[in-house]
């Protein structure tokens, strides 16, 4: 069982040091840049991924992939309005 652990949380360090990203002072012109280059579908599968991963976490890394989520949350429904306009 702890071999399964030790997998998942390798499996998870990546997308926790991707969302730690977030945490910097540029977090919403990253997330911009993020959303741009994966389109509405991708920022949107990775904001949810994100999320999911948050529950099996500290409190330190959740707040983190938490935060990240919500960023690109805001660009793909910002994406989608300036869709809807043109």
């Amino acid at each position: 069982m702890d071999d399964l652990k030790d997998a998942a949380d390798d499996h998870a360090r990546p997308w926790i040091e991707f969302a730690r990203r977030f945490l910097e002072a540029d977090s919403y012109r990253y997330g911009a840049r993020v959303a741009d280059a994966l389109g509405v579908h991708g920022a949107s599968a990775v904001a949810m991924a994100l999320r999911r991963l948050s529950s099996r976490l500290s409190a330190r890394d959740a707040f983190a992939c938490v935060e990240a989520s919500d960023i690109l949350c805001g660009e793909v429904e910002e994406m989608e309005s300036l869709r809807a306009v043109s």
